[in-house]
């Protein structure tokens, strides 16, 4: 891409392709790795945003041929969307957005619950939150925040003085 990496997610489709998620300070990219020919496809630009460095992104498999990646940039445009694959190639599909109340953070975790997704991440230097994602077609949904309660300290989201939060 001729800038320099800031993050890179690797997510495996089957046992022959692979989906590498990278951004740079102003972009989100994605390529494919065929590793029975040992090639890879085209570098497909996924979002263009202003990207400070950390975790700003995070994609997760949704089939054999769909990956659904979200991102905020270094303020508060989140951003969900689905790239369909054939072969080497990413199709980027229309993306959902929505506005968080403060400065993202990062990503903490993502889970699936059978055809939705949650993902937890941080905001606001000390607010730890969640959102569920619906994937129809190519269509994603996002769900409305919730807020856990508890603290964050040097990083990790506390909900008592003992206890670490998992999501």
């Amino acid at each position: 891409t001729g800038s320099s990496l800031a993050g890179l997610k690797v997510v495996n489709l089957d046992s022959q392709y692979q989906v590498l998620v990278f951004n740079t300070a102003a972009n989100l990219y994605g390529v494919i790795y065929d590793s029975t020919n040992n090639t890879f496809g085209s570098i497909t630009l996924i979002r263009t945003a202003t990207f400070s460095s950390g975790n700003y992104f995070m994609p997760v498999k949704v089939s054999s041929t769909s990956v659904l990646v979200c991102s905020c940039d270094s303020t508060t445009a989140f951003q969900a969307v689905l790239l369909s694959t054939s072969g080497t190639t990413i199709t980027v599909n229309t993306a959902a957005t929505a506005t968080l109340a403060g400065n993202f953070t990062s990503f903490n975790d993502v889970i699936v619950c059978g055809s939705s997704y949650v993902f937890a991440y941080r905001r606001a230097t000390n607010v730890a939150a969640v959102r569920a994602f619906t994937v129809s077609g190519t269509t994603v949904t996002i769900g409305s925040e919730s807020t856990l309660s508890g603290t964050t300290v040097n990083g990790i989201f506390k909900t008592s003085a003992s206890t670490f939060m998992a999501v």
